[in-house]
């Protein structure tokens, strides 16, 4: 969900906006822990995270006729991680055979707490190249509807406590006034 908004130079234009999504991913990541007393297993089954994205994009069309017209866009986002959700079932093992791990479980360290975001802005944001291909059909004079396939390449070395690198293929379908 978002608002786009952009200013107009003949094929040419500038968009910007905020929009807000939700990311979901399997880190499939499992440790094993405990002491003399038990031992159990932590599976780190899903990381959820609610995003709001700024973009700037610089879009060129490059067909247009009477009711259609076809555009290229690129550019860069900002995402900002607004809240994250993480899903970490616990079992106890019953055998203890090759068990070689802490006592306490790193899996359940304030880092991998879901809730708000309470870190530093650049560990819970990240900046992507942006590209896509779109088309849009006036369905009369002041109304478009649009279908815009983007992919997302991110820069730096990652986000979250995995440091998790997220490349993104989305797709916008909206109504422009």
């Amino acid at each position: 969900a978002g608002v786009d908004i952009g200013f107009h130079n003949g094929p040419w234009s500038v968009h910007t906006g905020a929009g807000y999504y939700y990311k979901f991913y399997d880190p499939n990541i499992t440790e094993q822990f405990g002491s003399i007393n038990g031992y159990s297993e932590l599976n780190f089954n899903k990381v959820a995270l609610h995003v709001l994205q700024l973009p700037i994009r610089l879009q060129y069309k490059f067909r247009e006729g009477m009711k259609a017209a076809f555009y290229l866009t690129g550019g860069a986002s900002l995402h900002y991680i607004v809240r994250q959700e993480f899903e970490k079932p616990k079992r106890p093992i019953s055998s203890i055979e090759s068990i070689t791990s802490p006592v306490k479980p790193i899996l359940e360290e304030g880092q991998y707490k879901s809730g708000n975001f309470l870190g530093r802005f650049s560990e819970a944001s990240y900046l992507t190249a942006d590209l896509g291909f779109g088309m849009e059909y006036k369905l009369n004079n002041d109304l478009v509807v649009y279908v815009q396939p983007t992919y997302m390449r991110m820069f730096g070395q990652g986000v979250g406590p995995n440091f998790d690198v997220i490349h993104s293929l989305s797709m916008q379908v909206g109504l422009r006034l």
